[in-house]
């Protein structure tokens, strides 16, 4: 009974990390990222980087590293955070970084770039 309660036999601090990430994106989604697209973006408060939705992928969220690692990490170590969305199919990685860089409204910059797969949407 304890084992069903639990949710199995699975890591649990993977599982953990993996809703962490997909809570945070579901919150914030519309609220703290901005569209890539629109060039007036100045009232968006605590922002916490850019999205754009891609007829293919869903919707991608270019996340600021300092609130990937406080906010979307935060309280797991980033490094098997990254090692966990990357195999779940959550993090967009760049050759052998974790960090993509993006040029978005005339600014060069690293992000970590996010996506929810439908396999892990909740």
């Amino acid at each position: 009974a304890w084992l069903d309660a639990r949710g199995g036999t699975g890591d649990r601090e993977r599982v953990a990390i993996i809703e962490q990430a997909i809570s945070f994106l579901n919150q914030h989604g519309l609220s703290r990222f901005a569209n890539v697209d629109n060039s007036d973006n100045k009232s968006i408060i605590n922002m916490a980087g850019y999205r754009k939705v891609q007829q293919d992928v869903g919707v991608l969220y270019w996340v600021y590293p300092s609130t990937f690692e406080k906010e979307v990490c935060g309280g797991f170590n980033k490094r098997l955070a990254c090692e966990v969305f990357v195999s779940a199919g959550i993090l967009k990685q760049s050759k052998k970084e974790y960090t993509t860089q993006k040029k978005i409204a005339g600014t060069n910059q690293r992000y970590y770039c996010l996506t929810i797969p439908d396999a892990v949407e909740g």
